[in-house]
């Protein structure tokens, strides 16, 4: 009986994507974690530079509520490009820990491998970021590694799918997890140490 509802539902969306697919406008922010880790003294502040998109997709796509042949049906773009919103994201999880200054010592930059989220029936949202920490005076790079976060919620076996499914709430969850991938480097114990080294200042020579 399940199987039949669910065979239904397809065909019932399959016919209803004939009357096309809408773009939706969107926004996204830095909704991190309510308890950010502060920076332990000695600390450089830290600012941001600018992050390449290398997804091979338009640069304010994100994703798409999809039918039950994979076709969009409701396509999420945001209001600036991708690129933007996640070099902005940065910056204000630095400055939730106290490490941002517009002229820090070292100079965060990277490049987006993906950020997207996709419902058929369950949602997912994936986003793969690769992350460069540089001196800003000798521009020598001092740490170099990914962030990435992945989530999935839902059900197989639901209406809100398809045509009925919710712009907001998938746009929601992709917020989630880039908020999460940043996170997870700026917590990162690596960054965190980089930045304790380059905040230590240098003891002057014996003579």
């Amino acid at each position: 009986m399940r199987k039949q509802i669910v065979v239904a539902f397809i065909a019932a969306t399959a016919a209803l994507c004939s009357f096309g697919c809408t773009t939706n406008t969107v926004t996204l922010s830095y909704v991190g974690a309510g308890t950010a880790k502060p920076a332990v003294a000695p600390a450089v502040h830290v600012s941001v530079g600018d992050f390449s998109d290398n997804r091979h997709e338009p640069s304010q796509w994100i994703g798409a509520i999809r039918g039950g042949y994979g076709n969009p049906l409701k396509k999420l773009e945001t209001d600036k490009p991708v690129a933007e919103l996640v070099k902005e994201a940065f910056r204000q999880a630095l400055i939730a820990r106290g490490l941002y200054a517009s002229d820090g010592q070292v100079v965060v930059s990277g490049w987006i491998d993906r950020l997207d989220g996709d419902q058929y029936a369950r949602k997912e949202a994936t986003v793969q970021l690769h992350v460069s920490v540089a001196d800003r005076t000798t521009k020598r790079e001092i740490l170099s590694r990914p962030a990435s976060s992945n989530q999935v919620e839902g059900s197989m076996v639901t209406m809100k799918a398809g045509v009925f499914g919710s712009v907001e709430v998938l746009r929601s969850l992709i917020e989630r997890v880039l908020s999460n991938a940043v996170d997870s480097f700026v917590d990162n114990s690596a960054f965190r140490e980089v930045l304790l080294v380059s905040g230590t200042p240098e003891k002057p020579e014996r003579r």
